[in-house]
C-alpha cells in the first residue's frame, strides 16, 4: 500500500513521489498523533494508579 492510499489526504507529485513539504507535514501529523496517544496512556495509567491507591487506603483504614 502506498502512502497516498492510506487516506491521509496527501497527494503525490507528478512523478509519484511526495514533496518534501508533504513528507514533513506527514511526519508532523504522525508525531502529534503519537504524542496524543502517549498523553492518553499516561492519563489512563495515572487514573488507574489513583483508583488503586484509594482502594488500598480504604482497606488499610478499615
Amino acid at each position: 500500500m502506498s502512502y497516498w492510499d492510506t487516506g491521509t489526504g496527501a497527494s503525490p507529485d507528478g512523478d509519484g513521489t511526495l514533496s518534501e513539504r508533504d513528507e514533513l507535514n506527514e511526519l508532523r501529523r504522525a508525531a502529534t498523533e503519537l504524542a496524543k496517544k502517549l498523553r492518553d496512556g499516561l492519563i489512563r495509567d495515572a487514573n488507574h494508579y489513583q483508583q488503586q491507591e484509594a482502594a488500598s487506603q480504604q482497606i488499610l483504614s478499615s
